[in-house]
């Protein structure tokens, strides 16, 4: 039988053949992203219809916009992580119910069970993202973006490795803000990519 890269989930990692997995070769920088109310407009549980996904990910000029920094991301010789507190499958699945599965490599999806592991029972996500993404990757923390919309995730983020750079999305609770990211900070993301 062939062997998959990361064997836990089809659904989650269907598609992906090391060949055509988005890692940048050589190159070694990580865009790391949360998933509820960062990627996502909005904390996801169950995932309905695709209309529902849409939705959940803010229509459909935004998944394009999302599509398109994600693509310009890659292109730049970056490979794109999620790191979050929701289940690997519903992340998977919702991605997929979109057409942004494409973009990650099923071994730098980490959910809830890749966060909290014998070696990370405080679930810090800079320590999720060091052992599971950065270490495999070879890639140094000042190669690191990592953007979520938890104040205390990218501070202990930030204090796990501070040579790292972060954004910060506006939480849907805040005044103003219309919940995950918004083009500012795809604009940000894709910048930081082209800087290096």
């Amino acid at each position: 039988s062939q062997s998959r890269i990361s064997g836990d989930d089809p659904d989650v990692d269907a598609n992906c053949e090391q060949s055509r997995c988005p890692v940048a070769r050589g190159l070694h920088r990580v865009l790391v992203l949360d998933f509820d109310q960062t990627l996502a407009c909005e904390e996801v549980s169950l995932l309905g219809s695709k209309e529902h996904a849409v939705v959940v990910f803010g229509g459909e000029k935004r998944i394009d916009a999302l599509s398109s920094m994600l693509a310009e991301v890659i292109s730049a010789g970056v490979t794109p992580a999620i790191c979050s507190f929701n289940d690997k499958k519903i992340i998977g699945k919702s991605l997929a119910a979109v057409g942004l599965r494409k973009f990650f490599d099923g071994r730098f999806i980490l959910g809830y069970g890749e966060c909290l592991t014998d070696n990370n029972p405080t679930r810090i996500k800079g320590r999720a993202i060091e052992q599971a993404i950065m270490r495999p990757l070879d890639v140094a923390a000042e190669n690191v973006l990592f953007v979520d919309d938890n104040p205390r995730n990218i501070s202990e983020f930030q204090s796990f490795l501070p040579s790292a750079k972060t954004i910060l999305i506006p939480h849907a609770s805040a005044p103003a803000a219309s919940g995950g990211m918004q083009p500012e900070h795809m604009v940000a993301v894709v910048a930081w990519s082209r800087s290096l």
